[in-house]
Formats: structure tokens, sequence, C-alpha cells
């Protein structure tokens, strides 16, 4: 059988969409450094701050596919990305077996949004209602390793403090200098009870050899008699 002609569509170069490389790497490069962004809803509609419509630029021009995500907030992607993100959250939960909530849990609900005038996302309100973001909430959006990420803000506040605990309580209970505890023998850590201690250090330096002999090899003196009482002295 004739093969067709022209290049293997295989190994074809996508073009670029709208002067972006159709890559799920330089768009996750393209969203660092911008920290977290506040934003208002008003009526599921979100505001995109200055910030970020300047980053992407003609980027949001084209469809984004916004989806739920199981820590409780919204994930949005460019719709061209979108396997690429699914093959990615696929490989995340299938190291912890979870690979068959992918399904139910973020392509069902899943919903393409556009730019609209005035720079502002119409945001799905089952989806909204999932992630908690109600009609006029503060949000917060940060980039993630899943693209754009949206929050209520007070939610995100709560995790960061989270995290922040939990990596405090971990340092309090790591020894000094990182480094594991001392193993335990018998049921005792060394220098504890039953060990034996080193004999104690003295600051006086050893004095002259006597006869020979170091001054810590001298003999030593047995402690004076008793004096003796005179005869005939009445018992003390």
């Amino acid at each position: 059988m004739k093969r067709p002609s022209g290049p293997d569509p295989r190994r074809s170069v996508a073009k670029p969409v709208n002067g972006w490389p159709v890559r799920w790497e330089p768009f996750l490069e393209s969203l660092k450094g911008f920290g977290l962004l506040n934003s208002q809803m008003n009526e599921h509609r979100l505001y995109l701050p200055v910030e970020l419509r300047r980053r992407l630029g003609g980027l949001l021009e084209v469809p984004w596919i916004i989806s739920y995500w199981c820590e409780g907030c919204l994930r949005v992607v460019p719709e061209h990305l979108w396997r690429d993100y699914l093959e990615r959250v696929c490989a995340q939960l299938q190291e912890i077996r979870l690979q068959g909530w992918v399904e139910e849990a973020i392509v069902q609900p899943a919903a393409t949004i556009t730019l609209e005038q005035g720079g502002r996302w119409n945001l799905p309100p089952a989806l909204t209602a999932l992630s908690r973001i109600g009609g006029g909430a503060l949000c917060v959006l940060c980039p993630s390793e899943g693209g754009i990420e949206i929050w209520e803000a007070n939610a995100k506040h709560r995790r960061l403090r989270a995290i922040t605990e939990e990596i405090l309580q971990r340092r309090s209970l790591m020894p000094p200098g990182g480094t594991s505890a001392a193993p335990r023998v018998n049921g005792e850590t060394p220098g504890g009870p039953g060990t034996a201690l080193p004999p104690a250090a003295t600051d006086k330096p050893p004095g002259p050899p006597i006869n020979g002999r170091p001054a810590g090899d001298r003999p030593v003196s047995p402690p004076p008699p008793p004096p003796q009482e005179p005869p005939g002295a009445p018992p003390s």
C-alpha cells in the first residue's frame, strides 16, 4: 500500500496560538512570578487583574476550560492544552490509585469560558458552588502546576496558614542539627541511667614526678590515727 505523501502529522509542529507555543511547559513558565492576585466576583463574573492580562496577552483571547480541583478551588487552562492537563492529572492520581476520579470530578463539570468585554470571565454557577465561591466573593488567582487556580480568598488564606503551622510543628519535632535521635540500648539512650560516665576533668596540672613515678601514680597515704587520750583521763 502506497503511503500518502507529505509530512507525517505525528511529527509536525503545531502552529502557535496567538503567538504562544502549543506546549504545556512554556505555558507554566509564563505563569511564574505574578504571585497571588486579588479579584472580585460580580454575579459569577470574575474580573481578571491587569497584571495577568498583560502577562498572558493574546493567550486570553482563545477559549479556556475551567474545571474543579479536589483541594477546593477551580483551575483554568487554555482549551488547546486541556488534554495535556488531563494526562498530568491522571498520572498524578494514578500514584494513589484515584485516576478513576478524574472523569466524574474533573471532566464532567468542566466548561469552556471566553474573555468577555471588560476583561472578565463568566464562571459557571455549578463550579463556583462546588468551590464555595459566592456571587460577590473576594477571590485569589495564583499560578500552579495545573494552570491558574481560583480560590475563595478566606479559603486560600486558611490553607496557607495550615501549611505554615505544619511546617513549624515538624521543625519543632526535629532534633538539633536535623539528625536523628541516638538509638536506644536496652530501653535507655547513651548517657542515660545505668551508663558509666567518664571521669571528671580537673583543672590542676599534674605535679612533678616523685621517685621516678608520675604524679598520677603517687601512692595514697593512709589517714592519720586518732589522737590517744592520756591514761587516767576521764572519758569524754
